[in-house]
């Protein structure tokens, strides 16, 4: 995978950039993003999305896909109108491998069904004992006490507490940054995706959208089979996984894909047609960011300086998510929403809290809503 990385980086360098964002929490080896955009040398105030892979390590479908996207994006940029609209569109990050110990420990061929990453849980200096390890897909500080198991021998441990594990910092941090609009996170098996969320019987704030996204993801991705396409169901809102995480508390809209069926990891004869049908997820996913949605700058009414401030939608978002905020290098919002009339709250500590109503969300494309903000009466 790094060399393949490598090679495109040394021959696409405008275009694309590895990031190094973390290390493993066992074995410190390195953890990296996977940049592509426009102009990588600058930070360009453009959505993000994410593609991921390999939380679990013997799901290696996830970075069979991630790979491919890379290679479809990089290569055909400048040839193939649809990628190029989406390398200048958007900031494009992908992960192919987050929990890189334990995937090690797969493709070494030390054990297969290496689940979890490779932390030494009984703490006995021996590594890959089967059944240590931490689910870094429960250790997400999202609903972390109601889900996975406080066994550590458990293949869904969830860690003594959240973000125990470095991996899932290396995910936070990046999270944190980019603010994605949205992303996939890719696992095997069962060809359905989950999303957010069915909560103890209710659903999640932006559930009309979220499903209408979801169905329509599913519905571009062919089963092994050939005969039908993948299925959207809800998933917990209570397990410390990615996507109620990256939904909870950034609002990224994150889908988990669950690729092929039957097994984990598929003989060569079936990857190809897995990775094929799931680039067209990938395609969905890419034109869905387009909108509709709110989009625009927030700023110091008297400095024009980019603030980072909640940017609200009450009628929408509840108690269950935390307030969404625009990002601080640009002051920039994206809001993914149905078309038609919304309500807009915008709070900064400082400044006067400002009100807006009756903002009319166009269909099919982003709509622009910049706001200045006075600074509060002493």
């Amino acid at each position: 995978i790094l060399e393949e990385v490598d090679a495109l980086v040394k021959q696409y360098p405008r275009i694309i950039k590895k990031i190094l964002v973390g290390q493993t929490s066992q074995e410190k080896r390195n953890i990296y993003a996977l940049k592509i955009s426009s102009d990588v040398r600058e930070e360009q105030d453009k959505p993000a999305i994410l593609f991921n892979g390999c939380h679990h390590a013997d799901e290696v479908m996830g970075a069979e896909i991630c790979m491919v996207i890379i290679h479809e994006l990089v290569e055909k940029y400048n040839k193939d109108p649809h990628v190029t609209d989406w390398i200048d569109r958007y900031e494009i990050f992908v992960v192919p491998v987050v929990n890189v110990d334990g995937h090690t420990v797969v493709t070494h061929n030390i054990d297969p069904r290496w689940r979890k990453n490779t932390r030494d849980t009984n703490s006995n200096g021996i590594l890959h004992e089967y059944g240590e390890g931490v689910d870094i897909n429960r250790n997400y500080d999202f609903n972390w006490a109601h889900g996975g198991s406080d066994d550590p021998m458990s293949e869904r441990y969830r860690g003594s507490f959240p973000f125990s594990e470095s991996e899932n910092r290396a995910m936070r941090t990046l999270a944190e940054a980019e603010k994605f609009l949205l992303s996939i996170t890719y696992h095997s098996a069962g060809e359905v995706i989950y999303y957010s969320w069915d909560w103890r019987g209710h659903k999640a704030p932006d559930d009309k959208l979220l499903t209408e996204i979801a169905n329509g993801l599913a519905a571009s991705i062919k089963t092994m089979k050939g005969d039908t396409c993948y299925k959207a169901e809800y998933g917990a809102g209570t397990v410390g996984q990615t996507y109620p995480w990256l939904y909870g508390t950034y609002g990224t809209f994150d889908f988990v894909v669950e690729t092929g069926k039957g097994t984990h990891i598929f003989p060569d004869s079936e990857v190809a047609g897995i990775v094929r049908s799931n680039l067209e997820g990938a395609r969905y996913l890419l034109n869905r960011g387009k909108g509709a949605g709110l989009t625009g700058h927030i700023t110091d009414a008297k400095t024009g300086k980019p603030l980072e401030a909640i940017v609200w939608f009450p009628s929408i978002e509840t108690e269950d998510v935390n307030r969404r905020t625009s990002e601080p290098r640009f002051g920039r919002y994206w809001r993914l929403l149905s078309p038609g009339k919304c309500t807009l709250i915008v709070i900064k500590d400082g400044y006067q809290t400002k009100v807006l109503k009756d903002v009319d969300v166009k269909d099919g494309e982003w709509t622009r809503v910049d706001v200045a903000l006075e600074p509060a009466k002493q």
